[in-house]
């Protein structure tokens, strides 16, 4: 998602990985899928290769000039530099095509 309101996008993907102790709430609800939103704010650039529908990513940060990120999963790869960046949300849910 690009923002309308400035130089910002944001990323909702699926980690690769469930916690072995997850919140009890997600555990109670049967949950199998976690989500992180990262905002990437004062977005100096952003490159898209490819486009999947399969949301589970490997995302690396890192600083120096701004804040580099590399987001990839299968098909897709995007590539961004920002002023910042912070986690907006951490969310799961029941993904009925993953084993559990």
């Amino acid at each position: 998602m690009l923002g309308r309101e400035g130089s910002e996008t944001g990323v909702r993907p699926d980690l690769p990985d469930y916690p072995a102790q997850p919140p009890r709430k997600w555990a109670a609800q049967g949950f199998n899928t976690v989500q992180i939103e990262l905002v990437f704010g004062g977005l100096r650039s952003i490159t898209l290769d490819g486009f999947d529908s399969d949301v589970t990513a490997d995302i690396s940060l890192a600083a120096g000039d701004g804040i580099s990120v590399d987001i990839v999963a299968p098909g897709t790869r995007i590539r961004a530099v920002s002023d910042s960046v912070f986690a907006a949300g951490l969310s799961a849910y029941v993904d009925g095509t993953r084993q559990t």
